[in-house]
Parts: C-alpha cells; structure tokens; sequence
C-alpha cells in the first residue's frame, strides 16, 4: 500500500482511533527491538580486592547502621511472639529483641544505608504499620 493511500484511510479515523494504532505501533515497535546483553568480566585482582574488604568487615564486628524497628513492648513474651511472626514471614532478615527502659524494643535487620532499610520498611509496612527506621549499631558479620 503507497504511503498516500495510508494517510489518506488514517484520515478516515477518529481521532480515538489514531491514538489507539499509534500506541499500538510504538508497542509493536519497541517490543521487537533487541535488548542489550550485558556481560562483566571481573579480573582476579578485582576479586581478591572484595574478598579481603569482606575479611576486614567481619573482623570489626559492628559498626553505625539503620534497622526497622517494629514494636515496642511492655513485656519480654509479647516482644518475643512479635519477633516470631516477624521470622515467620521474612526470614531473610535477622530480628532483635532489646530491652530499653521501659520496653522492649524488637528491631530487624542490618541496612549499612539509611535507604535500605527505607527499602525494606516499605516491604513490611503492610504487615507492621507502626514500623519505623531508627539508627542502631548493626553486625557486619551477618551483612559480608
């Protein structure tokens, strides 16, 4: 079909229509087009560098950090059965329970930025909505 005899049929179009084939070619258009593969090619020194930055965090032991703290709690059984139900769902994350005059305070996680434990309290939110990140000395050994 020429060129002309298309402008001239998508002139008959409403313009709802024109909307609609335009979003369509540019979806057409852009899920055939080829995404990159990207490939890293990490030299030996590089590694041997990462591992011994790992070796050199895990003998500090700990350091400033941020964690979520989910509750705080009047009584030790009912931090714990917090601290629990916590593990039950995210088990990738460590959960302490500290006590800090007058309550227990049942924390999780050790986020070296504030931004991933801001990550992360976004993920529980639903679950703990009184959750909040808080500055705590973190373990490096669970994080290396």
């Amino acid at each position: 079909m020429p060129i002309a005899t298309f402008f001239v049929v998508l002139h008959k179009f409403s313009t709802m229509q024109k909307y609609v084939l335009i979003l369509f070619l540019l979806l057409l258009f852009s899920a055939t087009e080829a995404q990159p593969y990207i490939t890293y090619d990490i030299e030996p020194d590089v590694v041997k560098i990462m591992e011994a930055y790992s070796a050199a965090w895990k003998k500090v032991g700990q350091t400033e950090g941020y964690r979520v703290q989910i509750a705080a709690l009047a009584s030790r059984s009912a931090a714990q059965t917090v601290a629990n139900d916590f593990t039950n769902f995210f088990s990738s994350q460590k959960v302490y329970v500290k006590y800090f005059e007058p309550n227990f305070r049942v924390r999780a996680g050790n986020f070296l930025t504030r931004l991933e434990a801001y990550n992360f309290l976004k993920q529980i939110e639903g679950m703990f909505p009184g959750a909040f990140v808080t500055p705590d000395q973190i373990s490096i050994k669970d994080n290396y």
